[in-house]
Parts: C-alpha cells; structure tokens; sequence
C-alpha cells in the first residue's frame, strides 16, 4: 500500500464501525493514546517504529494491557486472547516495497483453558474488510493484492520485495 492507499483503506475501516489504533507500545496506557491516531502513519517517531493494532470498539470487549517494568511501555496482554486485527504495514526502503497483511486470531483460550472462536462478529468484520482489500487491490504479486498506485510505482521502477524489510 502506499501511503494515499492507507489513507482510503482506514477512511473505509472506520465506516465499520468505531474503530481505534491503538499503539503496539506505549509509555501511557494505549487506549489514552489512540484517539489521537487517525491514520498509521500518525504513529511516526514513536521508539518501537509504527507496530499498533485495529480495535472495534462497536463489536469486542476492551482488550487488556500490562505494564513491562523493564522496557517501561505498555503491551497488549495477548493477540490471541484479544479481538484486535494486527496489521503489518508495508515498507518503503531504498526504492523497495515490502508486503503489508492484515491478521488475527480465530480462537481464544476460554475460562476454562478451552478453545473457543471469537466472537462472530469480530471475525464477520475481519473478513469484510479483507473483500474490501480483494475488491479494491485487483493486482496481484507473490499472492497479495497491490493498487493500481503500487503498479503504477512498479512501472516506474519500484521493487516488491514480499515480507522482507
């Protein structure tokens, strides 16, 4: 994605529902920081790089944070316990773009140590915004969808490098 590409995609995420980025690392509690992240690229300048997740504040429960003394910054608890989508950004380094994704768990680990789906809903909205992505990225490269943007870039020179960074 280029950068107007990830403009459009969370201009489109956020008629989903009410969405928030929250910051993969945080010097003060995430969710005090993520109304202020309209756009990934807002997260710029932060020490740990752009890392964050998508949360639909409409749909899942308030994901758990904890405080690592150590590193001084508050993590998400566990993906995998929480209804977050973990995006993977796309890289521009030296004339080259890597591959972005779009993530998450399926399952949860239920009270009693059981796995359990998530939560229907979350899922539904995972999997609508990936036929967003399929609808509007109909180029293809080592099995992602690219813009007609990236294309563009690629004819003028740009690399697709895959998940290399």
């Amino acid at each position: 994605m280029t950068r107007q590409d990830e403009v459009e995609f969370l201009d489109y995420v956020r008629t989903t529902g009410d969405v928030l980025i929250i910051p993969g690392a945080a010097e003060t509690h995430p969710l005090e920081e993520a109304n202020s992240y309209r756009y990934f690229f807002d997260l710029g300048g932060r020490r740990l790089g752009d890392f964050c997740y998508l949360w639909n504040r409409s749909i899942s429960p308030v994901p758990e944070f904890t405080w690592d003394a150590k590193d001084a910054y508050f993590y998400l608890r566990s993906i995998s316990e929480a209804e977050v989508l973990s995006p993977m950004r796309c890289t521009m380094v030296e004339g080259a773009l890597s591959m972005g994704r779009l993530y998450i768990d399926h399952e949860r680990l239920d009270e009693a140590g059981h796995i359990a789906k998530k939560n229907k809903a979350f899922i539904d909205w995972y999997d609508k915004l990936c036929r967003w992505i399929r609808k509007h990225y109909k180029h293809r490269f080592d099995g992602a969808y690219t813009s007609a943007r990236v294309r563009e870039e690629v004819e003028k020179g740009l690399k697709l490098t895959g998940h290399c960074f």
